[in-house]
């Protein structure tokens, strides 16, 4: 349609232009009109300066017409190449969105990739640390059972010594009463013998038990000094179990908290890319939609145009068929007035019999 247009502007724009009218609107020349009329028709047509004006008149408006059609469609075409960078705009943004979604669900799983292995590892660790921890435990309990027991038996042996050597005291002074008893009684022989009997059995029977009562005392004391040392080496034992305990716990506490802050080290790092990624997103899907806001609008505005081009190419095509009904009107008249003129100033003789009707019947021939 619009090659079509462009083809009737352009000959009409051949036969006429703005220039065909002066400075009045009147017509400048016949051969601006109908460059193809002859002479007797282009004289005819000098008799029709106000139809000639018209027609002027319309070929401009035509010519004015198919500038504004040009402009449209320059417009439109200008609106093409805007749409499609819009659109070449939108399928990038949305290329980078779905980029960075990309992104985010990668970064997503590293976080729980990390989070997973932080958890692995350290169940790990734990296993393999909790039975050493738990048989330190039991040896360390075994330790302090063993320890409490053998310091009742220390206690127990102390208070046996204790007991043997202050009864070993009393008897010691006992025997040494009964020798002075029976020093006594040697030199009193005069007393009577029964004294001295019983004085010297006493002595015999004190002197036993006195000797028993120092084995007794001998053997508590060894007893309560082994058991002392054991005592002793037991305790040992035990702090040498707590310090393997800590030293185990404090390898798991380290571990445990190395493992921590490589965590924290990785999670930060992901986390910072992931806010990077989630501002990436937000600004790529805030252009996104205020392209696809311009690309609607654009949108809008191309089918108005469209229309308006329409509306021009059909008003254009009317006031086409309009004008050259009235261009064809006027070279139809003005050929009209030149076969009268040729029949009026002709010499031949009216009641000639070629000649049956005068002129007459001229005003009969149609225009068309």
């Amino acid at each position: 349609a619009s090659a079509e247009v462009d083809a009737v502007a352009a000959m009409a724009s051949a036969e006429v232009d703005a220039d065909a009218l002066d400075g009045q609107g009147n017509i400048t020349g016949v051969k601006d009109l109908f460059p193809n009329a002859n002479g007797l028709v282009s004289k005819a047509l000098d008799d029709m300066p106000e139809d000639l004006t018209n027609l002027a008149a319309q070929q401009s408006e035509q010519g004015q017409r198919s500038v504004a059609i040009q402009g449209t469609e320059q417009q439109a075409s200008t609106n093409m190449h805007t749409g499609a960078q819009l659109r070449q705009q939108i399928k990038k943004l949305e290329m980078q969105v779905a980029a960075a979604e990309k992104v985010l669900k990668k970064l997503e799983a590293q976080r729980q990739h990390i989070e997973d292995d932080h958890q692995g590892v350290t169940t790990r660790l734990q296993n393999l640390v909790a039975p050493r921890v738990a048989l330190q435990q039991r040896r360390l309990d075994r330790q302090k059972q063993a320890l409490g027991k053998v310091k009742e038996e220390e206690v127990s042996w102390e208070n046996s010594f204790s007991k043997h050597k202050a009864s070993a005291l009393e008897l010691l002074k006992e025997r040494k009463q009964s020798a002075l008893d029976l020093k006594a009684a040697e030199e009193a022989e005069k007393q009577a013998e029964v004294n001295t009997e019983k004085a010297r059995l006493h002595f015999q029977a004190t002197r036993e038990k006195t000797s028993q009562e120092v084995e007794a005392v001998k053997y508590a004391k060894i007893k309560f000094e082994a058991k002392h040392s054991e005592v002793q080496d037991s305790q040992e034992e035990e702090k040498e179990a707590e310090h393997s305990l800590d030293r185990i716990q404090s390898i798991l506490g380290y571990e445990t908290q190395r493992l921590k802050k490589a965590l924290d080290v990785s999670k930060t790092t992901v986390e910072k890319k992931f806010v990077k990624a989630q501002a990436r997103k937000e600004q790529s899907s805030h252009a996104l939609v205020q392209a696809l806001e311009e690309y609607h609008a654009w949108e809008e505005e191309q089918k108005q145009q469209t229309v308006k081009a329409e509306n021009l190419k059909e008003e254009f095509a009317a006031k086409q068929r309009n004008f050259d009904s009235t261009r064809l009107n006027i070279i139809n008249h003005a050929e009209r007035n030149v076969g009268k003129d040729a029949v009026q100033n002709s010499h031949f003789d009216a009641g000639d019999w070629a000649w049956s009707g005068g002129t007459e019947d001229l005003d009969d021939v149609p225009d068309n």
